[in-house]
């Protein structure tokens, strides 16, 4: 929200860009070739993260129906994968799961 009101408030700021249209294409273009890979932290990181999905899950409603599924893992890992690439990183860190 703050970045919004910041946008209205400076709005000739807002217009100047730091990169041309070409530079920003060419990052999201090799943006789009990595395939980042899971390294062993990230792997602990995302078990314990669904684990704590599960259990506050649990703990809110009837025990015989989870609402968390595997479903939000492989969601957290896609989004982990698209953060790594964005920072061009050929591994997925701990940090790009505790933002996803």
């Amino acid at each position: 929200a703050k970045h919004i009101v910041n946008l209205h408030r400076n709005q000739q700021k807002a217009v100047e860009v730091e990169f041309t249209k070409e530079e920003l294409q060419l990052y999201v273009r090799y943006a789009r070739t990595l395939k980042p890979k899971i390294s062993e932290e990230s792997k602990k990181v995302f078990v314990e993260h669904y684990r704590k999905l599960r259990q506050n899950d649990m703990a809110g409603s009837a025990k015989s129906s989870y609402r968390i599924t595997v479903r939000q893992l492989e969601s957290m890992i896609r989004l982990s994968e698209a953060i790594a690439r964005l920072h061009l990183e050929e591994k997925i860190l701990p940090k790009h799961v505790h933002e996803a």
